[in-house]
């Protein structure tokens, strides 16, 4: 799914990083962490939506805003380390909470790709000025603060998955000005509180489906899939840093085979309050995960939260969901 980026909305040299060996990879990671792959009706409709296309999203919006090289290319490559699944493989690693255990090898990828090498020794800068978006608060700020990769994501996944139209996600970016918080530094919000209340309402309905129990669940066993896979060398850990059709299509010829199809087709869950007692049927699962919100600024008036009774209740909702549900998929065989 595309929104509005285009590599021409960048300067050459930007233009140019686009095409790096390293970016064309993830063109083809998701950002729906393989649970695109499965037949859960919220993601069975979804359209393709890449890191690439997303990362693009976060350079083009940084680069409208600032015109600074170095940030728009920072926001270009932060996720050009993401692994085939994506955050199934921080999953995997028992990173459930931060879901940044694949992040630390962005700088050694920079430096590995001649294309991007060149486009720095054009712009006399260095990997370090490039390698952690986090230096730039703009491009990525400490949650729940709004910056260009959340409003990305944010934008591309209220239109993938049907909360909002194209054309009132272009609303938002276009109301989307550069402010100062409470701290005194840099962040992006919204030029009027109208904007910024309706936005975090969308950004909420999202942040709950990252934490649903079938994007929790399927994630869970797609981790456990590709641990199996690399225990037994199906898959190496350079694999995962190839693209998601390889994966897929490695597993589909190995003798996961039936555990890969069963994935792909699963499209329900049963959900329980507790763990079933010894002898009952097996399969269950439970397990907390991170909970994505964002409270923007909006206008002169304060942040969302401070500002809208509505966004309050449903915010507090959403973060006091213990996630204890158990769950597990009734179709699979786990005999």
């Amino acid at each position: 799914m595309v929104l509005w980026w285009r590599e021409a909305d960048l300067p050459p040299a930007l233009q140019q990083a686009c095409e790096a060996p390293a970016m064309k990879r993830i063109r083809d990671v998701d950002m729906n962490c393989g649970m695109n792959y499965t037949k859960f009706p919220r993601f069975a409709r979804i359209g393709a939506y890449s890191r690439y296309e997303h990362s693009l999203g976060v350079s083009c919006i940084l680069w409208r805003m600032t015109k600074d090289p170095a940030m728009a290319l920072a926001g270009l490559f932060h996720d050009i380390a993401a692994p085939a699944f994506s955050h199934v493989v921080d999953f995997a690693r028992g990173d459930y909470k931060k879901q940044e255990a694949t992040e630390r090898e962005t700088e050694g990828i920079i430096r590995e790709d001649p294309v991007i090498q060149k486009v720095l020794e054009e712009l006399g800068l260095s990997v370090q000025d490039v390698a952690s978006d986090s230096a730039y608060p703009l491009a990525n700020c400490k949650a729940p603060g709004l910056c260009a990769d959340r409003l990305e994501y944010t934008l591309g996944n209220m239109v993938n998955y049907g909360f909002a139209k194209k054309e009132e996600a272009k609303t938002y970016l276009d109301r989307v000005t550069i402010r100062q918080n409470e701290a005194g530094e840099e962040e992006l919000g919204f030029s009027d509180a109208e904007s910024g209340i309706a936005f975090a309402k969308r950004a909420l309905l999202c942040g709950s489906v990252y934490a649903c129990p079938e994007d929790r669940y399927g994630m869970e066993i797609l981790a456990e899939l590709l641990k199996k896979a690399l225990e037994r060398g199906i898959l190496s850990e350079a694999d995962l840093w190839t693209t998601e059709p390889w994966v897929s299509q490695k597993l589909s010829e190995s003798a996961l085979a039936p555990d890969w199809a069963a994935f792909c087709r699963m499209q329900r869950l049963e959900v329980r309050e507790d763990f079933p007692k010894e002898g009952e049927r097996s399969g269950w699962r439970s397990l907390q995960v991170k909970k994505r919100w964002i409270d923007p600024l909006c206008g002169d008036e304060g942040r969302a939260f401070q500002i809208d009774p509505a966004f309050q209740k449903d915010l507090a909702e959403f973060l006091s969901d213990p996630q204890k549900e158990v769950m597990r998929d009734p179709d699979w065989d786990w005999n």
